[in-house]
């Protein structure tokens, strides 16, 4: 629904609520249709059973139910979001001022980081040539040396470097032995923090989405239309176009750093080699990707934190409208199940997929280059 022009010699205002009752009555009549569809469901399930069956009662329409309640986007304590709320009338200059500061503090930060993660810190400590400079160096040490290195002993200082590059890559190489099977521990804990990293930022990415498909199916408006219908709760009846130009803008800016932390975070754990350092790095990406709530809670003003905290969720998906043929029900794909967890399944699948592409072309060529740097310092056999 675009910007509603008032109707030519009416009120504004009385336009608005002729609407406003017009969608009321759509909604309810959808409503009604649901309820009877999900009654008749229910009558068939609660048919009486035989004394000491062990069936027990269906539970998929109480669930449908839970699942249609629960499709809409819930306001999040975070900077992103409490920006959408940056000119609103109840507020005073004090209280934008924070909202302006956190939004701004929060960007700079955020891509700070990206930064520092991307081109500083997210490159392999291994050069191009670093198994042929090995090489040569174990051709030319004497070979009573380089047997103390593989025995660990560290009282030859001037071979530290070769000792240091051998006791990193013996520890991400190791077998760990369950039963019968054997488990390289580097690649293995790589591939498993790379996966969790790759689901926390899919779960941004994902919010992300809702956040901008909830407002643009909020009606426009000259000015943020927020009512009042009870203590403590709020409804939003309508956008401005400066907001859902900041809701569009903010969204863009997320993903975009969502998608940067996700590959410079991705190549900064592969290239982790110290099993410690590998789950310390994990955490401080994701207090980089969560600083956003962090400063919420810090800076925003408790005006704002009453005002999310009492907002009804936004709605998802808008009602069609009602044709001649049918009661206005949104139209699904007949060969999908009913409420088929559409979300949960494209957010796996894309994560999946991600990991796959880099435990193919990053974890397992590095753990080829950690074994050769291994290898060439001090060989299986002498290990």
């Amino acid at each position: 629904a675009g910007l509603r022009k008032p109707r030519s010699g009416s009120d504004p205002e009385l336009d608005v609520v002729r609407d406003d009752v017009a969608e009321a009555r759509q909604y309810f009549e959808h409503a009604l249709s649901s309820i009877r569809e999900e009654m008749h469901h229910l009558e068939q399930n609660m048919s009486p059973r035989p004394i000491g069956s062990t069936a027990t009662r269906d539970l998929s329409v109480p669930l449908d139910i839970a699942v249609k309640d629960r499709d809409r986007y819930h306001v999040k304590a975070s900077v992103w979001d409490a920006g959408m709320f940056i000119g609103l009338g109840a507020f005073d200059g004090w209280t934008h001022g924070l909202l302006v500061i956190a939004f701004l503090v929060n960007f700079v930060i955020q891509v700070l980081s990206c930064a520092i993660v991307c081109f500083a810190i997210a490159d392999d400590s291994y050069s191009d040539g670093i198994v042929e400079e090995l090489g040569f160096w174990r051709a030319q040490a004497n070979a009573t040396d380089v047997e103390k290195i593989c025995e660990g002993d560290t009282s030859l200082s001037r071979y530290d470097l070769q000792r240091e590059l051998f006791d990193e890559a013996e520890g991400y190489v190791s077998i760990l032995k369950i039963g019968a099977a054997k488990i390289a521990i580097g690649p293995v804990l790589s591939a498993i923090v790379v996966f969790m990293w790759i689901l926390n930022v899919s779960r941004v990415i994902r919010d992300v989405f809702d956040f901008v498909k909830s407002v643009s199916n909020l009606r426009r408006n000259e000015e943020f239309m927020i009512r009042h219908p009870a203590p403590g709760v709020f409804r939003v009846h309508g956008v401005s176009r400066s907001h859902f130009v900041y809701a569009t803008v903010s969204a863009i800016l997320q993903v975009i750093i969502a998608l940067v932390l996700l590959v410079g975070g991705s190549l900064w754990l592969v290239y982790t080699k110290s099993i410690k350092d590998l789950m310390l790095n994990a955490v401080a990406l994701a207090y980089i990707m969560e600083f956003d709530e962090l400063l919420y809670n810090v800076i925003i003003p408790r005006k704002v934190k009453a005002l999310i905290g009492g907002m009804e969720p936004w709605p998802l998906s808008r009602p069609r409208e009602k044709g001649f043929f049918d009661d206005g029900a949104p139209r699904r794909c007949r060969c999908c199940p009913r409420h088929w967890p559409k979300k949960a399944v494209y957010t796996f699948a894309f994560s999946l997929a991600v990991e796959i592409f880099f435990v193919a072309v990053l974890i397992a060529p590095h753990y080829d280059r950690v074994w050769q740097v291994r290898d060439t310092i001090c060989p299986a056999t002498e290990a």
